[in-house]
């Protein structure tokens, strides 16, 4: 079994990693290209994920985990995005099923082609704001991730934002979400520091 988590493994994947081992999916696999960041701590990420997992990778902090709540699982993690050369069609072929927990419609898509090609099960899931969406793709039997239209979506998802950046939209957001509360936290107990910081932007904007 391969369980697919998000870049960065998210809301989702602990709840279905945790689901694996207490099912006794003794085999598995999770892959992941992130680390874990604080900004990203939530109470469901604490079931894998402390404080002192900080800056280290999620795949293998997940596996090092659950593998505690069942020693007798055989898990192999991978700090690696699913779309490197050596996840192609026969790696996928050696999984009797794949869970995807992921959270952008460009690596969803990838994962049901893989699976459609390597003609292995996929359990497609995602999350969007509050809403949860499941779907069995088996090919021959079920409509695959791309066969109804998906709505680009208009806002981008916080919680893609990754330690280091590859798009410039990550800077964006992470600006806006993040370093301006940084920033103005400080500023909101004292009303005179605004003003002061108001200035200083505004000197720093005309030179």
């Amino acid at each position: 079994m391969c369980i697919r988590p998000s870049p960065n493994i998210d809301r989702l994947a602990p709840p279905v990693i945790k689901m694996a081992i207490i099912r006794d999916f003794y085999n598995q696999q999770t892959l992941g290209a992130n680390l874990h960041e604080k900004l990203n701590q939530s109470k469901v990420l604490m079931f894998l994920f402390r404080h002192e997992h900080i800056k280290k990778s999620k795949s293998l902090v997940a596996k090092e985990v659950a593998q505690k709540f069942n020693p007798d699982a055989n898990i192999t993690a991978y700090h690696a995005n699913i779309k490197d050369a050596q996840f192609g069609v026969e790696w996928f072929r050696g999984f009797t099923l794949v869970f995807n927990a992921l959270d952008n419609l460009e690596a969803r898509r990838h994962v049901n082609k893989m699976c459609l090609a390597a003609d292995v099960p996929l359990i497609e899931s995602g999350t969007t704001g509050f809403n949860g969406q499941v779907q069995v793709i088996k090919k021959g039997v079920t409509a695959c991730y791309d066969c109804s239209p998906k709505e680009t979506p208009k806002s981008f998802p916080v919680c893609t934002i990754r330690s280091t950046p590859s798009q410039p939209i990550h800077c964006i957001v992470w600006g806006k979400s993040y370093l301006l509360n940084e920033i103005l936290e400080p500023a909101r107990m004292n009303p005179h520091s605004i003003t002061r910081l108001t200035q200083t932007m505004r000197k720093k904007s005309r030179s």
